[in-house]
């Protein structure tokens, strides 16, 4: 049995607090939350490989050298994640760059764009469906698959620490993160029932979380204006936390990992 495309993918919906470690079922896993274009890579019948964006779009011609990468991985399996672009700025460590993934291949490639493949979830196993099995199980086999792997395939930064993720949080913004992901290591993958995964969003002047799975009754919240309170703290010591770029928490994990309004259309169908 393999899982074909499109699949529902859990969908993000504002909620007020960064969780505690023991504040979701199982305990709380934190990973980095990407700017880029959502998407399921589906490994099908003679490795065969399809990107799949959110909105049931076909990624794989957009992104050339994704697919021979993810053909390398076993027959059935179906991951979710994030591709992303990763540009070099100068001399600096660079940063993700939304507005690159709209480019076509080749100027990506006159740019010098790095285009990669995130992965933070496993969704199937050759034969078998596992979306309702826990994260902690999920994660395991997600790890197992993607041992070796190199760019363009990248498993997702993840700790159960909050305090690191608080590290994160505020030290990985300059890189092109916009926020910290939070899940309950004993919770399926159920994109319309409970919630099971938050996001912290450190783009905004205030933070915001993000649940995976829209709450009946709870409606989107509202993004700060300019002149809002500054952000609350969010350490896990409840102190604040400004880690500079060059924290050993800062590692070449995410060197391996846009508001322009004529790119806002294109930017809609591609998710």
């Amino acid at each position: 049995m393999l899982l074909r495309p499109p699949v529902e993918v859990m969908q993000p919906v504002p909620v007020p607090v960064l969780p505690a470690e023991d504040a979701l079922p199982g305990g709380t896993q934190y990973t980095i939350k990407l700017d880029g274009i959502r998407a399921t890579a589906h490994i099908l019948e003679g490795h065969e490989v399809r990107l799949v964006s959110r909105r049931g779009n076909e990624l794989g011609d957009r992104f050339p050298q994704l697919p021979p990468a993810l053909a390398v991985l076993p027959v059935g399996l179906v991951l979710d994640g994030e591709i992303v672009a990763y540009e070099r700025t100068g001399a600096g460590p660079g940063r993700l760059d939304f507005t690159a993934l709209l480019r076509s291949p080749r100027g990506r490639a006159a740019a010098g764009t790095q285009v990669l493949y995130v992965a933070w979830d496993a969704l199937a196993l050759p034969g078998r469906d596992i979306r309702d099995r826990p994260l902690r199980e999920r994660w395991q086999a997600l790890e197992m698959a993607l041992t070796g792997a190199r760019p363009p395939l990248q498993l997702c930064m993840a700790t159960t620490s909050r305090t690191e993720a608080a590290d994160w949080y505020r030290g990985l913004q300059p890189l092109g993160i916009e926020g910290i992901v939070a899940k309950g290591l004993d919770t399926p993958y159920r994109p319309t029932h409970g919630a099971s995964a938050w996001l912290v969003d450190c783009t905004n002047s205030l933070p915001m979380v993000w649940s995976s799975v829209r709450k009946a009754g709870l409606g989107p919240a509202r993004r700060p204006a300019r002149g809002d309170p500054p952000p609350p703290q969010v350490g896990g010591d409840g102190q604040r936390r400004d880690t500079p770029p060059n924290s050993p928490n800062h590692d070449d994990r995410i060197l391996q990992l846009g508001n322009r309004p004529d790119l806002r259309r294109r930017q809609q169908r591609m998710r």
